[in-house]
């Protein structure tokens, strides 16, 4: 196992997650369905001293080019900072529902060394209704830390660890 850690208070996920869905909620009352001023948003995030967090955005956007959802990923646990290698949380926002959604998942290097059946199967596991929350940004802190002991020793995880 790397050793590697994150660190996140609940006042910097806080701001976090307000900047972000402050940002989607202003784009779905406007009508506006295209992603523009979503790099934007990553620079402000990423590039800013303001946030202690920002090494670990690696993504700050809208999915699939309009506003069903935003996905911001968090912070890569082990590995690089990329897409190809690590686990990962993804929050994804949804502006009509107001809810956030968790996922954790592989990334795609470890991905490719599921079996197909294994591949559905972990990532099914992390995205189904019960990791869904609404607003409370205290509860999603502390739903993230439980939901990080029980995916930390997950089975499927520790074969990447």
């Amino acid at each position: 196992m790397k050793d590697s850690k994150v660190e996140l208070s609940d006042k910097d996920l806080e701001v976090l997650l307000k900047e972000f869905t402050s940002f989607l909620d202003q784009k779905h009352s406007s009508g506006d369905k295209t992603t523009k001023g979503v790099g934007n948003l990553k620079y402000n995030i990423c590039n800013t001293n303001k946030y202690v967090y920002k090494d670990f955005i690696v993504r700050g956007g809208i999915g699939q080019g309009n506003l069903r959802s935003g996905d911001l990923g968090m912070a890569f646990l082990y590995g690089k900072n990329t897409m190809k290698e690590g686990v990962y949380i993804w929050l994804t926002y949804r502006p009509e529902s107001k809810e956030i959604i968790i996922k954790l998942g592989s990334s795609w290097t470890h991905d490719s060394k599921l079996k197909p059946e294994e591949k559905e199967s972990f990532n099914n596991d992390w995205c189904n209704e019960e990791h869904k929350n609404n607003l409370n940004y205290r509860l999603l802190t502390k739903d993230i830390s439980e939901l990080l002991d029980i995916f930390l020793t997950d089975e499927k995880i520790q074969k990447f660890l």
